[in-house]
């Protein structure tokens, strides 16, 4: 099961390499034709637009596994030990249900917009609202796994650690 799980994450990060390169080219290319040639591709702007909404949220799941999400500890580090526990389990319940709405937003939003077309490639709007869907999918999971191991008091998945163990590495 875990190097199913490792190998998910493995294949998240291939499909951001992918998409950045795929950006990069893009908007290399265009901006070289724009320049030098006077015109550019279209579609390129907005599949680079694409690609970037996609690695967002694509990297918003691995940034949840890592537990690099921005975060603001200065109430949860000076409480004692439990109640940090306690506030990092409620924190961890709030976000799943913050993805939870995002992931029922883009569902309905996804199948509201596989008719409608993009203006400069024509592809599915639909498409688009799956990057959406896909992080509600694979976030979740993660926090309540990371939820279930703070409370039965196992290792965290993702190696946290609070701000003061940081500062005395």
């Amino acid at each position: 099961m875990r190097q199913l799980v490792m190998g998910s994450f493995a294949l998240i990060k291939f499909a951001m390499v992918t998409l950045l390169a795929a950006t990069v080219v893009m908007v290399f290319v265009n901006a070289v034709l724009r320049y030098v040639f006077a015109s550019g591709i279209t579609v390129s702007e907005e599949l680079s637009r694409w690609c970037f909404i996609w690695m967002i949220y694509l990297g918003g799941i691995l940034l949840l596994k890592d537990d690099r999400h921005l975060q603001v500890t200065l109430i949860r580090d000076s409480l004692p030990a439990p109640l940090a526990r306690g506030a990092r389990v409620a924190v961890l319940l709030l976000v799943a249900g913050l993805c939870a709405v995002v992931l029922s937003g883009s569902w309905q939003q996804m199948n509201l917009s596989w008719s409608t077309r993009a203006p400069a490639s024509g592809l599915a709007m639909g498409w688009l609202y799956l990057s959406g869907v896909v992080f509600g999918l694979c976030s979740i999971p993660v926090l309540l796994y990371e939820f279930w191991l703070q409370i039965t008091g196992r290792p965290p998945f993702a190696g946290y650690r609070s701000s003061q163990d940081a500062i005395s590495d």
